[in-house]
């Protein structure tokens, strides 16, 4: 067969598809900003304290976050100070890690906002007015907690910051 039309026959490589791991990618969801009222050193102590334990937290999809296992017993041998807050009958008292249910509360507002499942939430015995009414989550170590479920299909990370004007979680 003498058929000089033909092309000789060249071997096509199959190109190998190179793929490089995703970084993940941070989308924020939900923040909450709340002012802090009462400039109280040992409470602004406590309340930076507690951020530095929640900030960078990550809480694995369908996981529960505690607070109180998050932050641990809120007392002088863990660094927190005595500072204003409530008793039982929402009297103004010297406690241990006062200023701290600013935190969870600001927590709380925004994982409201994240629509996540809220499984444990306690309110004051008081009025607070650095959120609105009925959007305060009290804490007391070994007794009150809040907690909540992270129901998305994602890892979420905790940010929290204190300019000592305004505390915010995102």
């Amino acid at each position: 067969n003498d058929n000089t039309n033909d092309k000789p026959a060249t071997a096509v490589a199959k190109e190998e598809k190179k793929t490089t791991p995703q970084t993940p990618t941070e989308v924020q969801i939900a923040t909450y900003t709340t002012t802090l009222y009462d400039k109280e050193q040992t409470r602004i102590d406590n309340i930076n304290l507690a951020i530095s334990k929640l900030n960078g937290v990550i809480i694995e999809n369908g996981a529960e976050f505690s607070f109180n296992n998050t932050i641990g017993p809120m007392n002088e041998g863990n660094g927190f100070k005595k500072a204003t807050g409530f008793d039982s009958n929402g009297r103004k008292i010297k406690i241990s890690g006062g200023g701290i249910c600013q935190i969870s509360s600001t927590l709380y507002n925004c994982a409201l906002i994240a629509g996540f499942d809220i499984t444990e939430r306690h309110p004051h015995s008081r009025r607070v007015y650095y959120v609105p009414k009925d959007k305060d989550a009290t804490i007391v170590y070994g007794s009150l907690d809040f907690r909540f479920r992270n129901n998305t299909d994602n890892d979420i990370i905790i940010r929290a910051t204190n300019d000592n004007v305004n505390v915010t979680i995102t």
